[in-house]
This record gives C-alpha cells, structure tokens and sequence, in this order.
C-alpha cells in the first residue's frame, strides 16, 4: 500500500522536528555544542547508519569537522535549517529499500 511508506517516515520526521529545539538552546548558551547532536549531524553529513557501522570514531570526528566546517558555518543563522534538510534527505534515502 502507499500508505506504508508514508508511515515509515513518520519517525524520521518527528526526529527532524526535534532538531530546531537546537537553535533555543544555543539562544540561551550562546554556544553549539555538536556533541549534543552527534547522530543527528552525522545523518546530516550524508552517513547512513549502515555507513556508520564501517567507520572508526576518528573518522566520524572527521566527518563532523568537515560537514560543520563546509556547510554548517557558511550557513550561518540558518544552518539549523541546513542541518534538518540534509538529515531529511539522508534519512529520505533509508526509505528507499
């Protein structure tokens, strides 16, 4: 059924709406502190989980360093919205079995 596929996002999406309860926290802390974050910003960073299962934390660190380096920071004040794009869109591709 279609339907079926729509359910299966239902937990990505309720993931993703978590996401911008960052940009509140950094409004309070004034910092960012990715460790909070770390599977959602390696998701974002286009890692799947089974991609993960095959990296050593040396390289997720590095791919974390990259992806806030390159996309994050030029993104500026709305690299929350950065963030939740691309974790939809690597999450997206989890669905396509």
């Amino acid at each position: 059924m279609p339907w079926e596929k729509t359910a299966k996002q239902t937990p990505f999406i309720q993931e993703a709406k978590a996401l911008p309860g960052v940009r509140y926290e950094i409004q309070i802390s004034r910092r960012f502190d990715p460790k909070s974050l770390r599977n959602a910003l390696l998701t974002a960073a286009g890692l799947s989980d089974k991609a993960l299962t095959h990296l050593t934390a040396g390289d997720k660190d590095k791919a974390l360093k990259e992806f806030i380096d390159n996309f994050l920071k030029p993104a500026g004040l709305s690299f929350i919205d950065e963030l939740v794009y691309r974790f939809l869109l690597t999450r997206g591709d989890t669905l396509g079995e």
